[in-house]
């Protein structure tokens, strides 16, 4: 028997004859060391878990947050390409199925007419064709105030067909401008497809 261990018998064996308070004391000195001796024991592996399923909790919830907030970029974006979609659309439906050269040109004749202005020249350029649609320049040549001249070139973007202006240049000529114009109309090629199905396209990957 070693000597640490009759020491203990010997310990325990005269607190008997102690008196209550050392007994008391010396049983609460046992329990606390059972105690700790349990814990660490028994409890420390499962102390050791529990950590581990916090930590796995706080990384979860990060991955959620993240998540959550992706899906919510995601639906805006979606969002987006919807309402380009349809806008798209809607260009689309206002774009001719056909060359409406002659009557686009009356119009701007009109446009010129109504604000007082004098055309000069239209020259008609070379067709563009593309994939979707078939792009018609037109150079022209307008004379008149500076005021008539701002409201023309607004007013032919809001004709009811498609039309840009581009390359737009101003220089006197005698006591009017001279305003020399890139215009450009659209229509619909025979065999391409909706305006906006690029956009699908890309939204289905």
């Amino acid at each position: 028997m070693s000597l640490p261990r009759l020491k203990l018998l010997a310990l325990i064996h005269n607190a008997a004859k102690w008196p209550l308070p050392g007994r008391a004391l010396l049983g609460c000195a046992l329990a606390g060391v059972v105690w700790v001796a349990g814990d660490l024991v028994c409890l420390g592996p499962s102390r050791e878990r529990l950590h581990q399923v916090e930590a796995r909790e706080v990384a979860l919830q990060e991955q959620v947050a993240q998540k959550t907030a992706r899906a919510a970029r995601l639906e805006e974006h979606n969002l987006q390409l919807m309402m380009t979609q349809e806008k798209l659309d809607r260009l689309w439906r206002q774009m001719p199925g056909e060359s409406h050269m002659p009557d686009w040109l009356e119009d701007i004749a009109g446009l010129a007419l109504s604000n007082g202005l004098v055309i000069e020249s239209v020259t008609p350029l070379d067709e563009q064709p593309g994939p979707l649609y078939v792009e018609q320049p037109v150079q022209m040549g307008v004379v008149g105030g500076y005021h008539d001249l701002a409201m023309f070139v607004s007013a032919v973007g809001g004709l009811s067909q498609i039309a840009t202006t581009h390359d737009v240049a101003l220089r006197p000529d005698g006591r009017l401008l001279r305003l020399d114009l890139l215009a450009k109309t659209y229509w619909r090629a025979q065999q391409g497809g909706r305006l906006g199905e690029p956009f699908a396209q890309e939204r289905a990957f």
